[in-house]
């Protein structure tokens, strides 16, 4: 059945924007970097930017000379409709907790994990969890045309990934959709808002 979804991305957490070189695009060694990274306490509270359905929890390792995601959530927040051949994504990295397991509907703002350094460099040094430097949540914004899998080293192309505040966070997104799964009439009724799911749709 035909109809809309409404996203609203929230921040994941209420910190700053690293400066001199957690913004995004700011550059890196394998080009701009992908995502926004908050400048966090260790131990924060990462919550769901938007209601969705976790794709992948796990762990990808780094070393002492490469950074990577580390403890890693990633969230579809497409996954009950189809739209257009747009699927949107977050992912949350460097986490030291994570709470939500693959195939978990997570609500917005529910907590997913906490913040710390793993996957980088830093977690790497011998030093204890917290008396590490440089605690930051890395955090991506995918809008992508084609569903993604989210297996193996196939991490997918950066040019994927969007600037998070640039039309995400702090803005309404309305994805037309050829088909809604018909939970949805069950759960929502022909037309109405839910709060409880962050989301509107229309049928």
């Amino acid at each position: 059945m035909e109809g809309q979804i409404e996203l609203q991305f929230d921040a994941p957490v209420r910190d700053r924007i690293t400066p001199d070189g957690g913004e995004f695009g700011a550059p890196r060694w394998y080009g701009g970097h992908k995502g926004v990274d908050f400048r966090s306490n260790w131990g924060t509270e990462v919550r769901a930017s938007e209601r969705g359905r976790v794709v992948f929890s796990g762990m990808r390792e780094g070393t002492k000379n490469e950074t990577r995601y580390g403890n890693v959530v990633v969230i579809d927040h497409t996954f009950e409709a189809r739209c257009g051949g747009r699927y949107l994504y977050t992912l949350y990295a460097h986490m030291h907790t994570r709470r939500a397991r693959r195939k978990y509907i997570v609500e917005k703002n529910e907590v997913i994990g906490t913040t710390g350094n793993s996957g980088t460099r830093e977690s790497y040094s011998g030093a204890q969890p917290k008396d590490q430097k440089g605690y930051h949540l890395h955090f991506e914004l995918i809008d992508s045309p084609r569903k993604l899998r989210w297996g193996g080293e196939n991490w997918y192309s950066k040019f994927l990934r969007k600037d998070p505040f640039k039309g995400y966070i702090g803005s309404t997104i309305i994805l037309d959709c050829e088909e809604v799964a018909a939970n949805n009439m069950t759960r929502f009724g022909i037309s109405l808002k839910s709060r409880s799911f962050g989301r509107h749709y229309k049928m």
